[in-house]
Parts: structure tokens; C-alpha cells; sequence
């Protein structure tokens, strides 16, 4: 794709978006040398249209990226960078007559920031959804809070798999218990705030990728408020990570899987490789009875959920249609959501094949 036609894809749905921005404080948790854990949560929501150009999706955080970025390419080819708009208005008012509108969480991808997931978060917005995106402070990245400062990632999780004193699994399930306490915290927060009149509470789900997807799995077994969870392209962690549940589940996964050889590149010996291959989301989705979904992407890889497979497209030699994972797992979380949070008959997923892109098994109990 070329750097002309670099756009994020515009939200299909019916609602103009805005998103409002948070920093929070966690005073029960310390934090570093602090008495308290900050977390910034960028909340899409359904909006009133407001007659103003986009905003550019290089906000103060996401400019950190593109400096990345400039370490290893040239100045003038990461140019058509300014030219990306966001879909969200910043600060737009909510649509309130039309709500209240059904709420998703939001977990990123380990390391990676909420911001890079927009093409989902503000599509899921534009079908009636308030979207709480969570960045989990010293493990996403970039971000940026509001006194210019930009937390770093924590050593020990940007080296996890070369940690000395600590395996990379028990890394991973004190990391999401971490995350799980963000979560609990923000929906805590969520509840006592003014836009909760404009919220349907009752109809909550949870979604993640990566890492954030087994987070999604993780936080909807331990609180039933939580009525549908998506987990996209996650391995799972933690000490129950194979145990039955009933909440509704999808389960999306890249065709093109992590490998041993791609761990053994990384970094990975032939224990860590086996531990995290074994923790497949197939796994656990073969145990649960009724309401689950396992659905894979053709030609998809780990990336493919991300703005950043997108948006980096041009610096590529070999990326074929970036937008299509977007697209495809776009359309399977409206039809998923709308099914178990609005009572909306189930389309995509009833299909065993969509458009030879897909493939999909469920067990269901409609």
C-alpha cells in the first residue's frame, strides 16, 4: 500500500466517535517509589457529530513511536506519518439520546500501547459501544501522561525472557495479575463517574489482544459483569488458565502462529518455546460446552490486530493487505458483541467460511 493511501479505515458504523482521555491514580497499589499507581484510559464512546477536521493520529504519545521509528529509517520516508487521521473526536460530547450504550474493556497487547488498536476500539464505538481502553502503566507502550513524562518499561518485562531470577511464566502471571487489578480498578472508578448515566452496566463485555486477550479471559472468569469476552490471537497465563468458564467467548487467531523457531530468534530455549506453545487459546476453547466461538484468519499473522501492521505498511516489502485482519476481526466482534450484550441475531459465526478468509468452528446454545 502506498504512503498516499495510508488512512486508518473509517468506523462503519452508525455513530460519529469522540474519546476522552484519563489519568487515574490507584491509591490502594504503590507504584515505583510513588504512593500510588497512575494509569492513563482513553474512553471511545458513540457522539454528537461535531463539524471539525479529524484530528492527526500522531497525538503527543504516538509521536514517540514515529521517533522510533526514525532510529532505523529515513527522515523524509516516515513523512505521510502526519497525514494519518484519527476517526475520535477528542472530548466530543456523548450521544445521549440514544443512550445508554453497552461498555467494552479494552487490554492492549503486551508492550504495546492502547492507541495502536484504534482501527478497533473506534469501530466498536461507532455500533453503540463505550469503549475503556486501558494502558497497564509500565507495560505499554508509548504513552505519555499528562506532566510530559513518559513511563518506561519496566526491565524486567521488556527482558523477560532473558531473566535471570524469574521465569518468563511466572513473569506473565504476576504481570496479569497486575493488569486484572487495573481492570477491577478503572471499573470501580467507571461506576461513580457522570458518564455512567449514559451507560448500560449491565451489558458489559471485555476484549483483548495478546497478552490482552488472555487478561480478557482472565477478568471475565473472575467477575461475572463481564457477560461476553473476546480474545484475540492470546496465549493464556496464570495459574487457571485451562479451566472451564461460561461466559460467551470468541477466540480469533492468526493463521500464521508463533513457532519454535521464531522463539528460538528471539531469544527463547527449548522449555520457554514448549511453555508458551502449550497454552494455545484452542485449548481452552475445546473445553467449554456452549457459547464459544474459535474462528482463523487466513493468511493472518500475530500483527495483523494492530494499527501498526497498517501504518507501517509502506516501509515493508512484502505486506499483503494490511487492513484485511482489521477488517475481518472488526466485523466478527460487532456480530459477536451485538449477539451477546444486544440480543442481536448472530451472522458472521454462524458461517463455517466467510469469504474463503476464514475459518471457523463454534458450539453455541443460541
Amino acid at each position: 500500500m502506498t504512503q498516499e493511501k495510508i488512512q486508518l479505515p473509517k468506523p462503519t458504523g452508525p455513530y460519529n466517535v469522540g474519546m476522552s482521555t484519563h489519568f487515574l491514580k490507584d491509591i490502594s497499589r504503590h507504584h515505583n517509589n510513588e504512593k500510588s499507581r497512575p494509569l492513563l484510559v482513553h474512553i471511545y464512546y458513540p457522539s454528537v457529530e461535531i463539524k471539525k477536521e479529524y484530528p492527526s493520529y500522531l497525538s503527543d504519545a504516538m509521536h514517540l513511536y514515529k521517533e522510533k521509528l526514525a532510529r532505523t529509517h529515513k527522515k523524509e520516508d516516515l513523512e505521510y506519518f502526519d497525514r494519518i487521521r484519527d476517526w475520535a473526536m477528542p472530548d466530543a460530547p456523548i450521544d445521549t439520546k440514544n443512550s445508554p450504550f453497552p461498555v467494552l474493556f479494552f487490554s492492549p497487547g503486551f508492550l504495546m500501547a492502547a492507541q495502536l488498536y484504534s482501527s478497533l476500539t473506534e469501530e466498536m464505538a461507532s455500533h453503540g459501544y463505550v469503549v475503556v481502553a486501558i494502558n497497564h502503566t509500565d507495560a505499554c507502550w508509548p504513552v505519555r501522561f499528562p506532566d510530559g513524562s513518559s513511563p518506561v518499561i519496566l526491565p524486567e518485562l521488556a527482558n523477560i525472557f532473558s531473566n535471570k531470577e524469574r521465569s518468563c511464566m511466572q513473569t506473565f502471571a504476576m504481570t496479569q495479575e497486575t493488569w486484572i487489578k487495573d481492570v477491577e480498578f478503572v471499573l470501580s472508578w467507571l461506576r461513580n463517574q457522570p458518564l455512567t448515566k449514559s451507560l448500560d452496566l449491565s451489558a458489559m463485555g471485555i476484549f483483548g489482544h495478546s497478552f490482552g486477550g488472555s487478561i480478557a479471559v482472565e477478568a471475565a472468569r473472575h467477575n461475572k459483569a463481564f457477560r461476553a469476552l473476546a480474545n484475540l490471537d492470546g496465549f493464556l497465563f496464570g495459574p487457571n488458565w485451562d479451566k472451564q468458564f461460561e461466559t460467551p467467548s470468541l477466540f480469533v487467531v492468526a493463521e500464521k502462529q508463533f513457532t519454535h523457531e521464531e522463539g528460538l530468534n528471539a531469544g527463547l530455549n527449548i522449555e520457554q518455546c514448549d511453555n508458551l506453545l502449550a497454552r494455545h487459546s484452542k485449548k481452552l476453547f475445546d473445553q467449554l460446552k456452549n457459547n464459544a466461538f474459535f474462528v482463523t484468519v487466513k493468511n493472518a499473522d500475530h500483527a495483523s490486530f494492530v494499527d501498526s501492521k497498517l501504518i507501517k505498511s509502506p516501509l515493508s516489502k512484502n505486506v499483503i493487505n494490511p487492513l484485511e485482519g482489521i477488517e475481518i476481526t472488526r466485523a466478527l466482534l460487532v456480530d459477536f458483541f451485538d449477539h451477546y450484550l444486544r440480543n442481536k441475531k448472530v451472522a458472521l459465526l454462524e458461517n463455517k467460511i466467510l469469504n474463503s478468509t476464514i475459518l471457523s468452528s463454534n458450539k453455541n446454545n443460541f
